[in-house]
């Protein structure tokens, strides 16, 4: 992940303060629901969370706005799960406002919403804030900035046990059926690449070196089949298709080629 772990701490005036201003955001908290292409990465190593926030908003996004609720007084609580992984997950509702550190030019240091404004009055705030709450409950920005598990965050916001599946070029097909059974029971996915000592093989290829993707699922094209991802940054991607929106298909050759696993929260 090429992001800085704590921007706050990076960029400091002289006196030790942030250049950074807390700004209060009244915005709603969703415009048409909950959507994958709400979720950008901000200026923070944590492109796992991102990622499986836009898994969950692609695969159930009921259970993104069911997980949020406006107190209606300038708070709102964001319910997270505790000990999904072994079968018991217990509720964690955790209160934040939505006062957000935001750059010269107004957008938001951290996570931020994409595609629309991001006014502090007009700002889809879903994201933002579920993202600031999950920093509150491990520690910190700093805390989550170092890197981390997609399938822990995705288990964390449904509640549910997750799985991992190793990549390779001897289980192609396997993984691809895998995906494709998984995606149409409605689980939420995420891959992750390999780490930046093998940052060679991403050369030119619009992928990128320790990140973490949404997978959406998988499709079949004149014969060959493809693997459906989104970068969380919101563009970069594989294949260059013009649009540069982070959403693209990918060979399943070169899938298994660039991808070290993929977690699976069903």
């Amino acid at each position: 992940d090429l992001k800085d772990p704590d921007p706050l701490k990076s960029d400091t005036n002289a006196d030790g303060t942030p250049k950074y201003k807390l700004t209060r955001f009244t915005g709603p908290l969703f415009i048409d629901g909950a959507k994958p292409d709400d979720v950008r990465q901000g200026a923070i190593g944590n492109c796992y969370f991102p990622a499986a926030l836009a898994a969950v908003a692609h695969s159930n996004p009921e259970a993104i706005q069911k997980a949020i609720k406006d107190n209606g007084d300038g708070t709102y609580t964001v319910r997270f799960y505790e000990n999904a992984d072994w079968g018991r997950p217990r509720p964690v509702d955790i209160t934040v406002d939505a006062d957000l550190y935001t750059r010269s030019f107004g957008g938001p240091v951290y996570g931020s919403s994409l595609g629309g404004s991001t006014a502090p009055d007009k700002m889809e705030l879903w994201f933002p804030l579920i993202e600031k709450a999950y920093a509150q409950w491990k520690g910190g920005f700093e805390s989550i900035g170092q890197g981390g598990s997609a399938a822990k965050v995705m288990s964390e916001v449904l509640g549910k046990p997750s799985g991992y599946e190793t990549v390779s070029s001897t289980n192609a097909d396997r993984i691809y059926n895998r995906i494709k059974t998984a995606s149409e029971r409605g689980a939420s996915l995420a891959a992750g690449t390999y780490g930046t000592d093998q940052a060679a093989r991403y050369s030119n290829t619009g992928v990128y070196a320790n990140h973490a993707y949404t997978v959406y699922g998988v499709e079949e094209k004149n014969g060959e089949k493809f693997v459906k991802l989104r970068n969380p940054w919101g563009q970069s991607e594989y294949g260059y298709d013009g649009k540069n929106d982070g959403n693209f298909s990918i060979p399943l050759s070169k899938f298994v080629e660039l991808y070290r696993g993929v977690h699976i929260v069903e």
